[in-house]
């Protein structure tokens, strides 16, 4: 700084210069140029002494207090953005180098390089090949092969990842500025003078004796700029390092950081005197100009965040940044152009209307008439309070204020009187029909035309209602249009048609009509409203968006519409309204210029209106209270570059992770936070974020503002985070950014908990199977137990009773045989009766041994079954088989004797309904089960039966599940090709139980 210091004297006469000679003429394009500071007050640290943009769009800060990083909202300091430490807190300059670093200078020596959050240092104590000579570091630059030079007093060049003095022929002492050219040329300021190193040779030549603290920059034409504190701004060609003419009045001046030439061409500096300077291409080589030529120049007095501008950069998107001493600033172009009122105590109300050759009559109500254009002129002082400002199709200007009318035509003024005595007559609208005759609404009054120099009160046209227009305007067919309260009115050929809620007339007080050949156009408090000949439709944008408060309508010249209302400048494209006025139901896409874009205020709601209008020359210029502004439609700014977008920031349980290492959640975290940005800084507020967490988030969801996202109670898994963005012209990020984490399972979520508590559950459900089917083949065991009791009950009363009552019988008619002669005719009979009793005893016998003993073997149930089928099917043409799986088992009585059952009544049914000629009867004695099956090749069962489970009036199917359900089995009926019976009794049922010592368990006797 004490260096820089030294020139401060030279620049006192160039200031002086450049102040008067650009006093009074504010360039239209300069004005073009939107500012914003950022202060302490919005976070940007102080004492900015060094800008640069890293290849992934971050601007970066060096302070005197360390080093911050920009996304264009946020300022982090690189400790919380990377977890990096720094050699020291006194940073003098940046490099953003071609491979994505960024080299870092400390004011103290020593250099450190920062890439991918790896930081690598170089201290000015280093010792060996690694030593990086003199001390404050003031200047880096980088040649194309990617070689980095840097000046500690000392030129030191950075090749093969070591540091190394540059040539040692150069002096020790006085080096300042530095810089490598797009041709492969190396320039050096030193105290002596300014050197030269042509692309390939080895050393330096000095062209120039003139030098001291010097900055370089590069032309767009390759024409290489140095400003010293001796030499002042000067050129020279970087093929043979000639020193070139300069205009006159660039000569002296004197910067105080490294100029830059922006896209255009032009010029920017920061200045000894704490100017921030702007000098458009033309003014480079001519003298300087008025206009759009103009010098301009930013001071903190007109809104710059410091009083000391340190260093300027143009960013990827064209925007220039400015480093202060309090802050950091934005100028970036726009298509709004604020006017200023050179008025004595301030700029009140506006009213306006459009004059000749682009330029618009203004009138300030505090301090005259203005006309205003490439710049604001007072024309007259006394033309004040203006409410109404007209120009007519005619050419003439009609203008009312408070006291009288005044009409200006030809360059000559005209004052009218009211027709109504009063001194506080506010004029509302104005109209001259094709007669040239004036229509005017005077508020309270009601409405009045002139003519020829005299006034009528044309009041009784509307009756009452006259007392409320605020607007009127004409057609394409020469009729005049009126807004009042919340309806319209076309006067034509003295008939009037009224348009109200029922003509779709229905957006509150009427503020603005304006009309071109398609259709006529109303605004009013809560909406847009477009004629089609017969009745109104509202037109709404995208998501059924309502203009609201437009004051101001303007159908420009190529079909577009303009409006002013409560969004800002509403912007409305041609073919937008064409889709429109297909579908009255369609959203049109429109744009809107607002504060961002440097829009001040909001329009006025009563009077003066209309606060829109298109000049002569298509530029359209907007009232906002007490604001002027213009805008040229035809000045398309298009930010057409994809933003990086990056991942700021990874917060879980709200704890900031390093993002450098595998991110992984650890068990019972709650809530994971991811913030991201997108990296274009031309209107960061604008720009729009959609995102998705691949696995939860099936589709991207909508885009919007917010800069994070937040995830809570997220399962168990690998998870992939990904985030788009678009700038504030909607163009798109060409790829997301993306983060990748784990998040790791409690004890009770990981797979070998899950599989334990899945086999605990498992044995749960087998242990309660086993324990029902205990509960069950207890409960049938108990029935099987009872129907044995029963039948040995059934037994002893056969035994005491039937065949002791036969045997007694059979012993009486013994005796009565041997009583009886031989001879006798009745001893036949005697002896028949007597074989017959013995035969009954004997089978008595038989069924009283099976009733009493629990013993039936499984073959006398096969032999059984087959004499059965055998019987069944005797005189048929039925053919009858019986086969037999397994080893044959003891079955329990009750089982057996209900199987016999069912079986024969499985088989008497495929004999006698269904025509069969096979029928194979299958018993298997199998672990678990024991099956038996007849199958039949018959015509089956209808599906009627097999759904309802019988026939009508017939009980042998019921009857065969009741049977098997009794013992514990299951009954199956299938119908293809035939019938098949089944019938399955589980093991542990039909089995008898074998006893330890292997022998089948019996009944109790």
């Amino acid at each position: 700084m004490s260096r820089r210091s030294l020139a401060s004297r030279y620049l006192a006469w160039l200031s002086l210069l450049l102040v008067c000679l650009t006093c009074g003429a504010e360039g239209l394009k300069s004005s073009q140029l939107h500012h914003k500071a950022w202060r302490a007050a919005d976070g940007a640290p102080g004492d900015v002494s060094a800008l640069a943009q890293t290849r992934d769009g971050f601007l970066w800060l060096g302070t005197k207090t360390g080093l911050y990083r920009f996304d264009g909202v946020r300022f982090e300091p690189v400790e919380s953005a990377h977890r990096v430490e720094l050699l020291s807190s006194g940073i003098s300059a940046l490099l953003a180098s071609s491979d994505g670093g960024l080299w870092i200078g400390y004011r103290f020596g020593g250099a450190s390089y920062l890439r991918s959050g790896k930081i690598t240092h170089f201290p000015p104590n280093l010792k060996g090949e690694q030593r990086l000579y003199g001390g404050s570091l003031d200047f880096f630059a980088e040649e194309k092969d990617g070689t980095i030079w840097a000046n500690s007093n000392y030129l030191n060049v950075f090749r093969n990842k070591k540091w190394q003095l540059a040539d040692p022929a150069l002096p020790p002492a006085g080096l300042s500025g530095v810089f490598a050219d797009s041709r492969g040329g190396v320039w050096v300021g030193l105290s002596d003078g300014l050197y030269w190193r042509a692309k390939g040779s080895a050393s330096f030549t000095r062209v120039s004796d003139q030098a001291g603290i010097t900055f370089f920059t590069e032309a767009p034409d390759g024409i290489i700029w140095a400003s010293t504190n001796r030499l002042g701004l000067s050129r020279f060609d970087p093929a043979d390092g000639r020193q070139l003419d300069v205009a006159p009045h660039l000569k002296r001046a004197r910067l105080a950081g490294v100029p830059i030439f922006d896209r255009d061409g032009n010029l920017w500096c920061a200045t000894n005197d704490h100017l921030l300077m702007r000098v458009p291409k033309a003014a480079l080589t001519q003298d300087i100009g008025t206009g759009d030529d103009a010098i301009a120049m930013f001071t903190e007095k007109n809104g710059l965040s410091g009083g000391l501008v340190t260093n300027v950069l143009q960013d990827r998107e064209g925007n220039i940044w400015a480093s202060t001493s309090g802050g950091i600033d934005r100028l970036r172009d726009s298509r709004v152009s604020p006017v200023s009122i050179p008025a004595p105590e301030g700029t009140v109300v506006l009213t306006m209307t459009a004059a000749e050759e682009g330029t618009v009559w203004v009138s300030d109500w505090g301090s005259g008439l203005y006309l205003a254009g490439r710049g604001t002129e007072l024309v007259d002082k006394n033309l004040r309070h203006m409410t109404l400002m007209y120009r007519a199709p005619s050419g003439r200007v009609w203008m009312g204020g408070r006291r009288e009318l005044w009409m200006r035509e030809k360059a000559e003024l005209k004052r009218i009187s009211w027709p109504v005595d009063t001194t506080r007559t506010l004029p509302q609208a104005a109209f001259e029909d094709p007669d040239g005759g004036l229509w005017v609404s005077l508020v309270g009054h009601g409405l009045f035309r002139l003519f020829e120099g005299a006034w009528e009160n044309k009041s009784s046209l509307f009756g009452k209602k006259s007392r409320a227009i605020n607007v009127m305007a004409h057609d394409a067919a020469g009729a005049f249009w009126a807004g009042y309260g919340p309806n319209l009115a076309r006067v034509s050929s003295g008939k009037i048609q009224e348009f109200g809620a029922a003509d779709g007339v229905n957006v509150g007080p009427i503020l603005a009509i304006t009309a071109n050949q398609e259709r006529v156009w109303a605004a009013g408090v809560n909406g847009v409203l477009g004629h089609d000949g017969r009745r109104f439709h509202q037109l709404r944008g995208r998501n059924a968006h309502a203009f609201k408060g437009v004051s101001g309508i303007v159908a420009s010249r190529n079909g577009d519409l303009w409006m002013n209302g409560n969004d800002g400048f509403i912007h409305v494209p041609s073919g937008e309204l064409a889709k429109w006025a297909a579908d009255r139901s369609y959203g049109v896409t429109y744009e809107v210029l607002d504060y961002l874009d440097g829009v001040v205020g909001k329009p006025m709601q009563t009077r003066p209106l209309p606060t829109a209008l298109e000049a002569s020359d298509g530029r359209l210029w907007f009232t906002t209270g007490s604001h002027l502004t213009t805008v040229d439609p035809t000045r398309a700014i298009r930010n057409a570059l994809p933003p990086p977008v990056v991942i700021t920031r990874v917060d879980i349980d709200g704890i900031e992770v390093d993002r450098a290492v595998p991110i992984v959640v650890k068990p019972g975290a709650l809530r994971i936070e991811i913030g991201f940005a997108a990296l274009s800084l031309t209107i960061p507020e604008r720009n729009r974020y959609r995102y998705r967490l691949v696995g939860v988030d099936r589709e991207w969801l909508p885009a919007s503002s917010s800069r994070s996202v937040s995830y809570t109670n997220l399962a168990p898994d690998s998870y992939r985070f990904e985030v788009s963005a678009s700038n504030n012209d909607g163009v798109w990020a060409t790829s997301p950014a993306q983060l990748r984490f784990d998040v790791m399972p409690m004890f009770y979520q990981t797979w070998w908990f899950r599989c334990t508590l899945g086999l605990l559950l498992g044995l749960a459900l087998w242990l309660a199977y086993r324990m029902r089917m205990n509960v069950i083949t207890r409960r049938i065991s108990d029935r099987l137990e009872s129907q044995q009791m029963e039948r040995m009950r059934i037994a002893r009363e056969l035994h005491d009773t039937l065949l002791q009552g036969v045997g007694s019988l059979s012993l009486v008619i013994r005796r009565a045989i041997n009583k009886v002669d031989h001879e006798h005719p009745v001893r036949p009979f005697l002896s028949d009766g007597l074989k017959q009793a013995e035969s009954v005893i004997e089978e008595g016998r038989m069924r009283v041994a099976r009733l009493r003993v629990n013993v039936a073997a499984g073959d006398v149930l096969v032999d059984e079954l087959g004499s059965l089928g055998l019987e069944l099917t005797a005189g048929s043409t039925t053919r009858f088989s019986l086969a037999v799986q397994g080893n044959i088992r003891a079955l329990e009585t009750a089982v057996a004797d209900e199987c016999c059952v069912i079986m024969r009544e499985a088989i008497w049914n495929a004999v006698q309904h269904a025509n069969a000629q096979t029928i194979t009867l299958t018993v298997e004695f199998g672990r678990r089960t024991l099956l038996l099956r007849v199958r039949d090749d018959g015509d089956g069962l209808p599906p009627e039966v097999l759904e309802a489970g019988s026939r009508d009036g017939h009980w042998g199917l019921p009857g065969m599940r009741e049977r098997a359900c009794r013992i514990g089995g299951r009954l199956d009926i299938i119908a293809t090709k035939g019938t098949t019976i089944e019938l399955q009794v589980p093991a542990r049922l039909a089995y008898k139980q074998v006893e330890r010592t292997g022998q089948l368990a019996s009944s109790p006797p």
